[in-house]
């Protein structure tokens, strides 16, 4: 049984996906699992999404325009998540018999295994593509995978996409892991480099199990995290990061569809400007006197514009040029307001993506506040995020 997000998706018996998501009255992708998935891609700058919504938009010959993509929620999401640009400093302490926070550790071996422990399993790389998730799709999560293999680190960090996953709470007023009955995530298995294709398993996670309940071979019923299907950590080993907080009764946060229109809006303009000023940029050869093809059936061929061809009008003779005058100030003066508000209230200053010039001081002031702001509550969810993060490492390793 697959939980309610999941089940859209078909499985069979190899563990191939292949089902739909949601769709409107027209057949289209909707719902919050599909539009995270396209702002994930968006943040990956796979910009496939345009694509597709070109030839949506302009289904006759959308797939002959070049694409004029800007990689808009890369951009934001990288200024926003900016807390471990730097390798941040991390200090650990002892706990005391009553469980309060005790001495600073200062031993220079333990600091030193703490540290290769930290740096093989790349948790701040990890940890600031979470951040950036949690900046760009309001969710992230962040799973801890204890590794068997002596020759390996003992454990990784695995940033896995939050559309690939599902929730089950224990109960409905529940919004901590510890409240979660059971986690199932997607996973690539295996890629047949014959056919190209790519299989996925799918996990299911409990507080006391973990394993592979649909699957290719040799994956199908065998444990996630090694051997048997125990899961010892005794809990669900995932950290999750949000950027804004769910409704009661729900676990994920509602996707930025704002910022997912803004992306498209900003690929279709930036192509239409283009495509306008390319086709009527011109002059369109026109040859008076002639006749436009006709089909064998007596009706009027289309007519292929473009700067090496020419259009013949049945009428007096003669030879031009037909020059377009496209009114692309008002668009692009247009599309740049659109820019700069969808920066301004993403705590941002415009200047950080288009170069403002002329801004205040005090604007400038203002801006940085408001960034400081947005950066301080990230903060407090990214310590909370180290903090059981390095409580899970702790259990893989022992």
């Amino acid at each position: 049984m697959l939980l309610t997000g999941l089940a859209g998706d078909s499985y069979d018996a190899a563990g191939r996906t292949g089902g739909p998501y949601r769709v409107d009255a027209a057949g289209r992708p909707t719902g919050w699992r599909h539009n995270i998935r396209e702002l994930d891609n968006y943040l990956r700058r796979d910009m496939r999404d345009a694509r597709v919504q070109r030839e949506r938009t302009y289904p006759v010959n959308g797939k002959n325009h070049i694409q004029r993509t800007v990689p808009l929620v890369s951009r934001l999401a990288r200024e926003l998540a900016s807390s471990y640009r730097r390798t941040p400093s991390r200090s650990w302490r002892t706990i005391n018999a009553d469980g309060t926070p005790g001495e600073v550790v200062t031993d220079p071996k333990l600091l030193a295994k703490l540290a290769k422990l930290y740096a093989d399993a790349k948790v701040n790389k990890r940890m600031r593509r979470a951040n950036e998730q949690a900046v760009a799709l309001h969710n992230a999560t962040l799973w801890v995978w204890p590794e068997f293999d002596m020759e390996k680190p003992p454990v990784r960090v695995l940033v896995i996409p939050p559309h690939e996953q599902d929730v089950e709470m224990a109960t409905p007023a529940g919004q901590d892991v510890c409240d979660v009955k059971r986690w199932q995530f997607r996973f690539p298995l295996k890629h047949d480099l014959d056919t190209d294709q790519v299989f996925y398993g799918l996990a299911e996670v409990t507080p006391t199990t973990a394993t592979w309940i649909s699957a290719p071979a040799p994956f199908q019923g065998q444990g996630v995290f090694g051997e048997g299907t125990e899961n010892k950590f005794g809990e669900i080993p995932v950290v999750m990061l949000r950027g804004t907080e769910p409704h009661a009764g729900e676990w994920w946060s509602p996707v930025p569809e704002d910022l997912l229109d803004a992306q498209r809006a900003v690929n279709h303009d930036f192509t239409d400007v283009g495509e306008i000023a390319r086709k009527q940029g011109y002059g369109q050869p026109v040859r008076k006197g002639g006749r436009p093809g006709v089909t064998a059936e007596g009706n009027v061929k289309e007519l292929q514009l473009g700067p090496e061809t020419a259009v013949e009008v049945d009428t007096d003779g003669g030879f031009s040029f037909a020059n377009a005058n496209p009114e692309l100030e008002g668009y692009v003066i247009q599309l740049r307001q659109y820019l700069e508000a969808v920066i301004a209230t993403n705590e941002m200053s415009p200047e950080t993506l288009l170069k403002a010039q002329g801004l205040t001081a005090l604007a400038k002031r203002l801006s940085l506040i408001d960034r400081d702001d947005a950066r301080a509550a990230q903060v407090e969810e990214l310590q909370c995020a180290e903090q059981r993060l390095y409580d899970l490492m702790r259990k893989a390793h022992n």
